[in-house]
C-alpha cells in the first residue's frame, strides 16, 4: 500500500551563502481523510523546523521550513574552508 503522503524533496541541501540557510520541505496528503505528521530531528540544536508536527487535510499541501541555525552554518563554512569533510563519521 502506497503512502498517503507525498514529500519533497526527496534529500534537503542548504545554500550555506545564505545568512540563514533554509529549505522547504512540501509535506502533500494524496489521501481523502486528514493525516498528521511529525517531523524529527536527530540534530535539534542544528536545525531548526517549522511546523514540527501538524495535520494536513486530505489533498492539501503543507511547507514545512526547515533552517540551518545559523552557529551550525558558520561552523559548517569553517570546516569546508579548512579542508575538513563534514559528512564524514570518524572510525570506531
Amino acid at each position: 500500500m502506497p503512502s498517503p503522503l507525498e514529500i519533497q524533496p526527496k534529500e534537503i541541501e542548504f545554500d550555506l551563502s545564505d545568512k540563514e540557510p533554509t529549505t522547504v520541505l512540501k509535506i502533500r496528503n494524496v489521501s481523502d481523510e486528514q493525516i498528521a505528521f511529525k517531523v524529527k530531528t536527530t540534530m535539534p540544536k542544528r536545525y531548526l523546523v517549522r511546523p514540527n508536527q501538524d495535520v494536513v487535510d486530505g489533498g492539501k499541501t503543507v511547507d514545512v521550513r526547515i533552517s540551518l541555525q545559523t552557529k551550525e552554518a558558520r561552523a559548517i563554512k569553517q570546516d569546508r574552508l579548512s579542508g575538513a569533510n563534514v559528512d564524514e563519521k570518524p572510525d570506531k
